[in-house]
């Protein structure tokens, strides 16, 4: 129960944030998949504050966009007490034993329409922030767009890559154990 209602609001908060720091193209915002391509079309409040002077944005602008902004976090808060109470009842499902598979699903079902509320909540307030910009603001954006980081390289031992193992060096015959024991050693 309590690694379900420690999940639900991080999604919320993966949601809001990191959905944009993740590579494209790889499934929904901010879930283990990654976050979805249409997401580079899009461009996060945060960016915009940091970048005002450079694209020039207007005082109207600043202001809708703060509307925007905290209409939007607004309905975030309803939607985080919403699934915070139906996850809390799915924890709560998932508690006896045998679990009630058939009620189980149900609630998880609730919590997961709460889930995407929330997304499309997230969604709607970044297009409404988007279309506040004009073509050459946004465009101007984008280049200043922190590129996503790129994953460290492993490190290469002295003289290059290892060459590849011989025969039997995965436990095959003649090999040593794993852990490190004499090949005779039964444990």
């Amino acid at each position: 129960m309590k690694r379900a209602l420690f999940l639900t609001p991080l999604i919320l908060v993966v949601i809001s944030e990191s959905v944009c720091a993740q590579p494209p193209g790889r499934g929904l915002a901010g879930g283990p998949l990654g976050r979805p391509a249409y997401m580079e079309k899009l461009v996060l409040p945060r960016l915009i504050m940091r970048n005002q002077a450079e694209i020039g944005l207007t005082d109207a602008q600043r202001e809708a966009i703060g509307k925007i902004m905290s209409d939007g976090q607004s309905k975030l808060v309803e939607l985080q007490w919403r699934l915070q109470s139906e996850s809390q009842k799915l924890g709560q499902l998932l508690e006896p034993q045998p679990i009630d598979e058939g009620a189980a699903l149900d609630q998880a079902s609730k919590v997961m329409e709460i889930e995407k509320e929330a997304q499309r909540n997230q969604l709607a307030m970044l297009i409404k922030v988007r279309n506040q910009l004009s073509a050459e603001q946004y465009a101007k954006l984008i280049t200043l767009r922190p590129s996503a980081p790129r994953p460290r390289a492993r490190p290469q031992p002295p003289g290059g890559p290892m060459p590849p193992p011989e025969s039997g060096a995965r436990g095959g015959p003649g090999s040593a154990p794993l852990d490190g024991s004499p090949a005779g050693d039964q444990h």
